[in-house]
């Protein structure tokens, strides 16, 4: 997706909690993992987005989210 679409699904996230537990997203035809995590939730700061590694997956972000505490919204995209 391009950043506006991107920047459509996360105004979603924020204005219901609910989507964030959604696994997969619809995509045309298709069902498939969503791409974006939710490392952190609340606050008025600035939005983070962490983009993924060479590896592929946020979980190397868990850490510094809880660090960060909950002062903004982290996206883990991968």
């Amino acid at each position: 997706p391009t950043l506006r679409e991107l920047n459509t699904k996360v105004q979603a996230v924020k204005a219901n909690k609910y989507f964030t537990d959604v696994k997969k997203i619809q995509y045309e035809d298709k069902l498939l993992p969503n791409p974006i995590h939710i490392l952190e939730t609340g606050g008025r700061k600035t939005p983070l987005f962490l983009i993924h590694p060479i590896g592929g997956t946020t979980f190397c972000f868990i850490e510094l989210a809880q660090n960060l505490g909950n002062e903004r919204f982290i996206y883990g995209i991968q």
